[in-house]
């Protein structure tokens, strides 16, 4: 075989060995490509889901608020409840002239009858003939009651200063026991309330985590999808 030959022999072989690897180069950058395409699926499928998994989280957020916003409400009308039922008892014990076990009265019951005597004292005035000097007594009396109350004012919350008419103890503890009821019917009707709304909210739980869970699995496939596109890529390269 002269030189010419196999020259034309070496270079039919370049040739060959050149298609081959051209061809596995357009193999190898379709199969980049189809990596990349998987992974802006998964890319754009994960987006999607992870805006619905924060607005579904947004909405929950909204109802537990509100969930808890009834629930201090009932609370509230817990606390003036047992309020009112601490007052019912010490007025029974008044009527039974007794005392607490500690010989005190709770500022509720105080404020009232601190109120009570200026009520008194002031329509003693105004309807009363009195000399000036009993009427100066009466102011003095007057005067020391306000500072009471100004002290007694700060222990007991506005919503819970029920006056209580002294000269009719067993009027006002009736009194008091219906508005006591009607407290405690307001919680539980706010209890019923926050309950029935809990009921719409634990469902929407198991809808978030399915969801996050979800866009989880979407994010590790799209980021398994550009590892191997990554390495496809370097193939391409050494192959350049």
């Amino acid at each position: 075989m002269t030189e010419s030959q196999e020259a034309r022999g070496t270079d039919a072989d370049l040739r060959d060995q050149l298609k081959s690897m051209e061809a596995k180069l357009r193999r190898l950058r379709d199969l980049r490509q189809q990596h990349n395409d998987a992974g802006k699926r998964h890319a754009d499928s994960r987006n999607t889901i992870q805006k619905e998994y924060k607005k579904l989280r947004e909405e929950i957020d909204g109802l537990l608020a509100q969930n808890k916003e009834i629930r201090n409400k009932a609370k509230a009308h817990q606390a003036k409840r047992d309020a009112i039922q601490q007052q019912v008892r010490e007025l029974i014990g008044q009527a039974k002239n007794s005392r607490s076990e500690k010989g005190k009265k709770s500022p509720i019951l105080e404020l009232s009858e601190v109120q009570s005597q200026m009520d008194k004292l002031e329509n003693m005035l105004e309807t009363t003939g009195m000399s000036l000097d009993k009427e100066n007594k009466v102011l003095k009396l007057i005067k020391k009651h306000s500072i009471r109350k100004k002290e007694l004012e700060p222990l007991v919350d506005e919503e819970m200063r029920i006056k209580v008419d002294l000269d009719n103890i067993e009027g006002s503890i009736q009194e008091l026991k219906s508005e006591a009821d009607a407290e405690h019917a307001a919680m539980v009707e706010l209890h019923k309330e926050a309950d029935e709304l809990w009921d719409t909210i634990k469902p929407r739980f198991e809808e978030r985590d399915f969801k996050k869970a979800e866009g989880d699995r979407l994010h590790e496939a799209f980021l398994e999808c550009r590892k191997e596109a990554d390495e496809v890529h370097t193939q391409v390269v050494t192959m350049l």
